[in-house]
């Protein structure tokens, strides 16, 4: 699958957790996936022109065909999750809130449409606000999205862990396992600050671009944040 189509739609994908009575899904998912894709696409459209396109789905694309190709991405990588955590009470669909969302997702910073970044939902807090995490404190889960704390603290390898508080700079960590978007990445055992662009680097997620890359002299540095789209 296209990598960065697939990043597009991660953040919404993988929703499952735990509990045993199937909540009522609220709006019908098959709709909310085609708002939401018909949204996303409007938005690309408005902020990238045909190269920037190009670079963001990795292949030509018109914008007639974009609304249904996310829409096929969405049924085939999110639907089934976002049904699975439903079932389970790990999410609830706030029916109010989808309105909000879909403001949200028309209003879009251009520069956020890159494949770094991708255009996630989940980072925008309207969409939070629609797609409401059920799992307190140490309840099982699966994502950090499933957690009112927004933390899902996991062994490396492990599907299922536990809600905690984000972790704080100094808190003990094993690999990836200090939160997404906390501004910390796991070193020593330690979640450790990122770092700003021109320090040193070995990997994306030490940086607070997530772009580690090679100076003039061959040296890893933190770079910029890579930015696909130029509009407004």
């Amino acid at each position: 699958m296209n990598r960065n189509l697939y990043t597009i739609l991660i953040c919404v994908a993988a929703v499952s957790a735990c509990g045993e009575e199937r909540n009522d899904p609220g709006p019908e998912l098959s709709v909310i996936v085609e708002e939401f894709s018909a949204a996303q696409c409007e938005r690309i459209f408005e902020c990238c022109d045909t190269a920037e396109r190009q670079t963001l789905f990795s292949a030509e694309i018109e914008e007639a065909a974009c609304p249904g190709q996310l829409t096929s991405f969405f049924s085939a990588f999110a639907t089934p999750a976002w049904e699975s955590a439903l079932s389970r009470g790990s999410i609830r669909v706030e029916a109010d809130a989808q309105d909000g969302c879909l403001e949200a997702l028309r209003a879009r910073n251009c520069a956020e449409l890159s494949p770094g970044q991708a255009a996630s939902i989940m980072t925008i807090p309207a969409c939070r606000d629609f797609l409401a995490p059920q799992l307190a404190t140490s309840s099982f889960c699966r994502e950090d999205f499933e957690c009112v704390s927004g933390f899902c603290a996991r062994a490396p390898g492990a599907e299922e862990g536990s809600c905690k508080l984000v972790p704080q700079a100094g808190s003990p960590c094993e690999e990836s396992s200090c939160g997404n978007g906390s501004g910390l990445y796991c070193e020593a055992e330690a979640c450790t600050p990122q770092r700003p662009s021109g320090e040193p680097c070995t990997r994306n997620d030490e940086c607070v671009s997530q772009n580690c890359v090679s100076d003039a002299n061959g040296a890893r540095v933190c770079g910029q944040a890579p930015v696909t789209c130029q509009g407004d």
